[in-house]
């Protein structure tokens, strides 16, 4: 009997069960933070005292510093806007509207855009404000 000469059997198999935890772990960030995670617009919203909204089932219309219109995420014109509103409230879950306008904007384009949403036929719609911390 050979005590030296014993072959050892080279194993080839690969362990995924580590990347598969890492996957799972980072699948489970992603599911917590993303509805953390606000639109892509820079927009200085006023500061005000009114209760907190939900914005979880509204459509939200922005309207950034350089005058632009957003719906949700995408750009849209004056022109459009009434037409992508109804089809946003009817192929969605959103039964009202919210305008995040920038501190900036004048007065009289936020009626202007608030008076094409009442023409949408939509009555539900809320101005967001950023919360006053007392300052």
């Amino acid at each position: 009997m050979r005590l030296g000469s014993r072959r050892r059997n080279a194993i080839t198999d690969v362990n995924i069960t580590p990347i598969v935890d890492v996957m799972l772990m980072l699948l489970v960030i992603f599911i917590l933070t993303a509805p953390v995670i606000r639109y892509g617009l820079d927009i200085g919203l006023p500061k005000g005292t009114f209760g907190e909204e939900n914005t979880r089932h509204a459509v939200i219309v922005s309207l950034g510093r350089g005058g632009g219109i957003f719906v949700q995420d995408r750009s849209v014109e004056m022109a459009d806007l009434v037409g992508v509103l109804e089809e946003e409230l009817l192929t969605g879950p959103a039964s009202k509207v919210m305008i995040a306008a920038d501190k900036s904007i004048s007065y009289g384009r936020v009626m202007g855009i608030l008076s094409l949403i009442k023409t949408a036929g939509i009555d539900n719609v809320y101005l967001l404000t950023e919360p006053d911390k007392g300052e």
